[in-house]
């Protein structure tokens, strides 16, 4: 089942087909998937995936999916997803930076919310 991660607009920013690997949708692969951690494929630790929300290192929200559960802040309507483009080739994966200590989990959005978390 396809995972959309919308930001704190309600925008379509990225998605999971595969719930290994996070693709924008011009088609780039941007982060994938272990454990419910996101990382880069520079290796850097970016978040924690949990009940259909994506977590900054800071506890603060960054995206939510369909099947996000109260835990995080007000979610806006969803908007349109837009047309997929051609998947490109998946870059391989760094050595894995540590994953930090699970701060406590924020109601309020991360000033990262959408492109800006996967350092574009």
């Amino acid at each position: 089942m396809e995972q959309t991660m919308f930001d704190h607009q309600g925008s379509p920013i990225a998605y999971s087909d595969d719930k290994k690997t996070i693709h924008l949708y011009s088609g780039k692969t941007v982060a994938y998937i272990e454990k419910g951690s996101v990382y880069a494929f520079g290796s850097k630790h970016l978040g924690t995936l949990q009940r259909g929300w994506l977590w900054d290192n800071n506890g603060h929200c960054v995206f939510f999916t369909e099947t996000a559960t109260r835990t995080g802040p007000p979610r806006l309507v969803m908007r349109a997803k837009p047309v997929k483009n051609v998947k490109k080739l998946q870059r391989a994966r760094g050595l894995k930076q540590r994953k930090p200590q699970t701060p406590s989990k924020r109601r309020t959005w991360s000033q990262h919310s959408g492109l800006r978390f996967f350092n574009l």
